[in-house]
């Protein structure tokens, strides 16, 4: 009896360890499988099965893997086969899908130029899980595309070509076409540049016109200021500004001092070491006083006074004069005059 249990307790024990194993193998089987299978997920797509000839049509194709897998797409040269050829070969994208799973995916453009039915054959992917090196393999599906003729209506007349379309310009195609244009521009403002730079200019010459003399150009003004009348009409403030402006002048250009400027003390120091009779310079000053006088304080003279002012400022004027050059501008204006009598009388000649 004693043995019988033992060897029960045994042979339960040794179930129970056997038992627990295959659940142990089934859990681990039971979480690693859906890894697996996920791991090796592909995908193909079009966008159509039937196209007509020449059509150009969507082929997608994609692979499931966990984000640390690395993956190889298939290498495409220009064709898939030798009745579907390749158009365009898209970037691969990658999307996550959560879980620490990343779907890649890749757009081709197809196209087919015989009518039939075509299969698109399985594409082979090949992915690693680094560290380790080893590669793994997956295959898409196989496809079916079908590819129609144009249908033709034999019954309709036959149509004339197509104008021919012209396709939008480019960028690059227009990029010659304007560095041109902008060369030419730059090399027209360099020859416009150069040609003002180097060319000769023409000399331009300008006919001064005479400049009198201090002197006679102040008698000349003091001769129409005379003709004027302008304090025997009540212009007496007029008459003395213009009277003075026409002395101050005379001085700033016969004795080189700034005179149209100055205070009439201010004059009176300035030509103090000019070599001016003493009489002549106490009557310009009281000219130049009773002006202040009339202009500043409203004072109105003797009609005597305006007489005596422009008597004494034409005195100035010729006493101050040079000896010289009033022999000089005699001199100039006798000969002016004889040219003149010369002529007239050449012209009564000719009349005659």
């Amino acid at each position: 009896m004693i043995m019988k249990d033992l060897i029960m307790k045994n042979s339960v024990k040794f179930i129970s360890k056997k038992i627990i194993l295959r659940i142990t193998f089934l859990l681990l089987l039971y979480i690693s499988l859906p890894f697996y299978i996920y791991a090796q997920k592909t995908e193909i797509k079009l966008d159509t099965n039937n196209i007509l000839l020449g059509d150009q049509i969507q082929l997608i194709i994609g692979i499931t893997l966990p984000e640390n897998a690395r993956v190889s797409f298939p290498t495409l040269a220009d064709t898939l086969t030798k009745d579907i050829e390749i158009v365009k070969i898209g970037k691969i994208d990658t999307n996550a899908l959560g879980n620490n799973t990343m779907r890649y995916s890749q757009n081709i453009t197809i196209t087919a130029f015989d009518s039939g039915y075509f299969v698109v054959p399985p594409l082979s992917f090949t992915y690693s899980f680094p560290p380790d090196t080893t590669s793994s393999y997956a295959e898409t599906e196989a496809m079916l595309l079908e590819v129609k003729k144009v249908p033709i209506n034999e019954q309709e007349d036959i149509k004339d070509l197509k104008d021919i379309f012209g396709a939008p310009l480019t960028f690059r195609e227009i990029l010659p076409y304007l560095l041109l244009g902008i060369g030419v521009i730059a090399l027209v403002f360099l020859a416009i540049w150069l040609l003002k730079k180097y060319r000769k200019k023409e000399k331009i010459f300008f006919v001064k016109k005479p400049v009198l003399p201090p002197h006679i150009e102040a008698l000349e003004a003091l001769e129409k200021l005379k003709h004027k009348k302008l304090w025997q009409n009540n212009f007496v403030k007029e008459y003395y500004s213009e009277l003075t402006d026409i002395i101050r002048l005379y001085l700033e250009r016969a004795f080189e001092i700034n005179a149209l400027e100055m205070t009439t003390e201010e004059i009176k120091q300035a030509l103090t070491p000019k070599h001016i009779d003493e009489t002549l310079k106490v009557e310009l000053k009281k000219v130049l006083e009773l002006a202040d006088l009339v202009k500043f304080a409203k004072f109105f003279p003797l009609p005597s006074e305006h007489e005596s002012c422009f008597n004494k400022c034409v005195v100035f004027v010729n006493e101050t004069t040079p000896k010289t050059v009033q022999q000089i501008t005699e001199r100039v204006s006798t000969d002016t005059l004889d040219n003149s009598s010369k002529t007239v009388s050449n012209n009564e000649k000719s009349e005659l």
